[in-house]
C-alpha cells in the first residue's frame, strides 16, 4: 500500500488542528504528525535516519539549531566553543527573534568551527533530533512539550523554524506547514524506492554520526 495517500490524509488533519479546527493546538497536530513518521519508523534511531534519509533536501531537514547547540555548550561550561558557534552567525543579539535561515547551521559549518567536537554531538542538535525529543517524546510521555521548544510561531508559517526568546535563552517552534512537508516528503521518497530499500540491517545510523 502506497504511504502517500495516508500521508497527505493525516497531515491534512494535523494542519487543521493546528489552525484550531475541533480545538486542536499545536500539540495534538504535532502529535499526529509525529504518528505519521512514526508509522514509518518508530524508534529514535529509526525515526531520525527516516527523517535524514527520506526528507527532501531543499527542506533542510537537517539543519544544527545554533541557539540550542550554543546554550548547552555554555551550560555544560564549554563557553570558549559557545561563543564559537555564535561567531558563525553573527549580528542577532538576543532579544532579536530570529528564524533558521538567520541562524542555524550545516553541520559542517559546526565542524570547522568545532573540529574537536564529535559529529554524534553536534547531530544531537539538527531538527529531527530535537524533534523527536522535545516534541514527539515529550507529548507522547510527558503529555507536553520539551522546555527547549515553543508552541507558539515567532515568525510567518512560511518558515521553518523561529525561535521564542525566553529569560536569557531561545526555544525553538517548529512549523506546521513545514512539518507536513517533511512528512509527506518522506512517505513520498518510500513509495518511490520501495523496491529498491534493503531491509539488511542498519550498521550505521545517522544519529550515531
Amino acid at each position: 500500500m502506497p504511504l502517500s495517500p495516508f500521508a497527505n490524509r493525516i497531515t491534512s488533519v494535523a494542519s487543521a488542528l493546528a489552525g484550531g479546527g475541533v480545538g486542536g493546538t499545536y500539540i495534538e497536530a504535532s502529535l499526529l504528525l509525529s504518528a505519521v513518521i512514526s508509522g514509518m519508523a518508530a524508534a529514535c534511531r529509526q525515526f531520525v535516519e527516516a527523517w535524514a534519509r527520506f526528507a527532501d533536501s531543499p527542506l533542510n531537514p537537517v539543519r544544527i539549531s545554533q541557539p540550542l547547540l550554543r546554550q548547552a555548550l555554555a551550560s555544560s561550561g564549554r563557553s570558549q566553543e559557545a561563543s564559537a558557534i555564535a561567531k558563525i552567525r553573527p549580528g542577532f543579539p538576543f532579544p532579536r527573534v530570529v528564524t533558521e535561515e538567520e541562524i542555524d547551521l550545516d553541520e559542517t559549518e559546526v565542524q570547522t568551527a568545532l573540529p574537536s567536537l564529535q559529529l554524534k554531538k553536534i547531530r544531537q542538535y539538527s531538527y529531527p533530533v530535537i524533534f523527536y525529543e522535545q516534541v514527539r517524546s515529550s507529548v507522547v510521555h510527558e503529555s507536553e512539550i520539551g522546555d527547549n521548544v515553543t508552541p507558539r510561531p515567532m515568525a510567518n508559517s512560511g518558515r521553518t523554524v523561529s525561535y521564542e526568546n525566553y529569560c536569557s535563552t531561545r526555544r525553538v517552534h517548529f512549523h506546521i506547514p513545514w512539518l507536513v512537508e517533511i512528512a509527506r516528503s518522506i512517505a513520498a521518497s518510500v513509495d518511490r524506492q520501495y523496491s529498491s530499500l534493503s531491509i539488511a540491517a542498519v550498521n550505521s545510523w545517522w544519529v550515531e554520526g
